[in-house]
């Protein structure tokens, strides 16, 4: 049976869930403060690297960015989160005549 693929809203949700649940789950989202997003983002540092914290507090940017916009307002601002400093971003693309050799190779 093929397996299904996670549609990008099913991944986010799981990421909340499994990873700023855990950490930033208890915090009410108009008491969040500096504070706990610098923890936060240190703890996070220890496991992963630069950009996967920045998808991640990405992805909190929008929830409350939602909030703000739903009617009535579930949250009175939105706030700023910081943007950590990433590497240059990959260089060159597969050539059409290494994708089979690259498709062959095991995972």
């Amino acid at each position: 049976m093929p397996r299904k693929r996670k549609t990008l809203g099913l991944y986010r949700r799981s990421k909340v869930k499994s990873i700023l649940a855990p950490q930033l789950g208890d915090i009410n989202a108009a008491k969040l403060t500096t504070a706990q997003v610098k923890e936060y983002i240190r703890d996070r540092l220890k496991k992963v690297k630069l950009g996967t914290v920045n998808r991640e507090l990405g992805m909190l940017h929008r929830a409350y960015q939602l909030g703000y916009q739903h009617e009535p307002p579930l949250v009175g601002r939105v706030p700023v989160l910081p943007k950590l400093p990433e590497g240059e971003p990959r260089r060159g693309f597969l050539k059409p005549r290494a994708l089979p050799e690259t498709a062959a190779r095991p995972a």
